[in-house]
């Protein structure tokens, strides 16, 4: 039985939005992560392998929901 992950990740996303004061806990805090698109990873991989002003580094997932153009609450 093929599951898109769309079926799991947009509850998971909506549920796991609302346990960011979690994310600071030590060790369980990074499992509550809030998943991010695959487009939107994608776009900001682009978007750094391309663009010469794009700053150099690590991305974390806010960063990648930034630059990518889908603004989070």
């Amino acid at each position: 039985m093929k599951l898109p992950l769309g079926v799991i990740g947009s509850p998971l996303e909506m549920v796991l939005q609302y346990a960011k004061p979690l994310t600071q806990v030590p060790l369980v805090g990074p499992l509550l992560t809030t998943p991010v698109n695959v487009t939107a990873v994608a776009k900001v991989a682009v978007r750094a392998a391309t663009d010469p002003v794009f700053p150099p580094g690590i991305v974390d997932v806010n960063g990648i929901l930034r630059y990518s153009g889908n603004k989070k609450k």
